[in-house]
């Protein structure tokens, strides 16, 4: 869920939104790549969300964004039954 309000705010990297929900948690928790990545794989392939990739200072990032799905269905997230939801 956390992962989701921060890109209602704006499409962000991962680095990002690890820092996005490290902040969300008021610094209580410190989300790995090992969250978030699959976690973002996952949404990705369900179609939560979109990615695309943008240069900046001669370095590629991926940057992630909400679907129209993504938009509308965020609380209804794990999308299929037995799918244990992230924790972040």
């Amino acid at each position: 869920m956390r992962l989701f309000n921060a890109l209602r705010q704006k499409p962000m990297h991962g680095y990002e939104l690890g820092k996005s929900i490290a902040r969300a948690c008021s610094g209580c928790c410190q989300p790995t790549d090992a969250m978030i990545y699959p976690t973002l794989h996952q949404l990705l392939e369900s179609g939560y969300i979109e990615c695309h990739t943008e240069s900046k200072g001669g370095r590629e990032r991926k940057v992630y964004a909400l679907t129209h799905k993504g938009l509308g269905s965020h609380t209804q997230w794990p999308p299929r039954p037995g799918i244990r939801p992230s924790p972040i």
